[in-house]
């Protein structure tokens, strides 16, 4: 029943996902936004939710990926401009393959109530083998929430933009584990 789940890419447009709502992969650019209410994402190839200089609002939703990150934040690397994207979570799960969370210069998380899981083989470099949130130059506020990675937790770093700082993070009754 209803439409099969497809694929969408988003040039500076709204998709709104509503409660029992099924997509593939989403790809969102130019100051896109995309809403998901109780909905799913579950990407076979490529992120589940991917992001380059836009906007999301999620709250209850799935997000699961197979074969890359479960929600990537990313800035644009040309131009003066580094906007970054911008992420709201709310009462949500989000699994990756390798890291299940990837936001990048400018970008911004905020998680609550919400479960993010890095799968991958536990061994590798510093941004392999399940990590469950890296923070490139970009912010993220957990409340009440865990990432769990099998091999890291949290990886933060600065972003290769000229200027970029260390990220920020910040737990309210949050917790991180590697579990490797």
């Amino acid at each position: 029943p209803g439409t099969p789940a497809e694929v969408w890419s988003l040039n500076g447009a709204t998709l709104t996902v509503l409660p029992g709502g099924a997509t593939l992969n989403v790809n969102g650019r130019n100051t896109a936004t995309l809403v998901m209410d109780g909905a799913t994402a579950t990407a076979s190839n490529g992120a589940a939710v991917s992001l380059t200089d836009s906007d999301t609002t999620v709250s209850g939703p799935t997000l699961t990926a197979r074969s890359n990150f479960g929600l990537n934040l990313i800035t644009v690397s040309t131009g003066t401009t580094h906007r970054g994207s911008r992420a709201s979570v709310i009462n949500s799960t989000i699994t990756g393959i390798n890291r299940g969370i990837n936001a990048t210069y400018n970008s911004a998380i905020t998680l609550v109530d919400s479960q993010v899981i890095g799968t991958g083989s536990g061994t590798g470099g510093p941004t392999d083998g399940g990590v469950g949130m890296t923070l490139f130059g970009a912010t993220a506020s957990l409340q009440n929430s865990s990432i769990t990675g099998a091999n890291r937790g949290v990886l933060v770093s600065t972003d290769t933009f000229p200027g970029s700082n260390l990220p920020t993070l910040t737990l309210d009754g949050s917790s991180i584990t590697g579990t490797n």
